[in-house]
């Protein structure tokens, strides 16, 4: 016998002959994590600068990683680091604001928040020779899935009106994250 297939065997008779009332279950049930980690994928349309132009631009995709940290459970500090591409242009995100949300709406086995946030921090792309500060407002909703797996759903506007090139542009983004800590 394996000691693989002797630990698994092991811990099945340890659960089985451990008494139901002693053993730990875990359920999230309030929604009322103190933070929030995720990744996200995300498409953002072409750039006001990109859109004059007689050549057809296509939208960025990338991918960012999420975080969230709740001192109450309406008030929240986000932030991101995104990287995104198209076929025009390579670039990055550092944000970091505040976001606002509502208590739990509850709607039959539905449990979410709607959010409002705005974030700040640079932004650099391999069109722009220097790290350029950006705005980001944003609003979005966050559906509580039932295996503790929150859906995150945002759109956001990025203000980054520079002196070479205007690369305001608006961001859809969708992932998950999952809680981290109770309070």
């Amino acid at each position: 016998m394996s000691a693989t297939r002797a630990t698994s065997l092991f811990i099945a008779t340890l659960c089985l002959a451990t008494p139901a009332h002693a053993q730990m279950t875990v359920t999230v049930d309030r929604h009322v994590s103190i933070a929030e980690v995720g990744a996200a994928g995300l498409i953002q349309g072409p750039r006001e600068s990109d859109r004059d132009g007689s050549t057809t631009t296509y939208p960025d995709v990338g991918i960012a990683a999420l975080g969230a940290l709740y001192p109450t459970e309406i008030v929240g500090v986000a932030g991101e680091f995104a990287a995104f591409a198209s076929s025009l242009h390579h670039g990055r995100t550092a944000l970091a604001g505040v976001r606002l949300r509502t208590p739990l709406i509850t709607s039959g086995t539905t449990h979410f928040r709607v959010f409002g946030q705005v974030l700040s921090g640079p932004r650099w792309t391999d069109l722009t020779a220097a790290r350029r500060r950006v705005l980001q407002p944003g609003v979005g909703a966050e559906d509580y899935l039932r295996n503790g797996v929150t859906l995150h759903v945002q759109y956001d506007y990025t203000f980054a009106h520079g002196e070479e090139r205007d690369l305001a542009t608006g961001r859809f983004l969708v992932g998950f994250a999952v809680p981290v800590g109770s309070r």
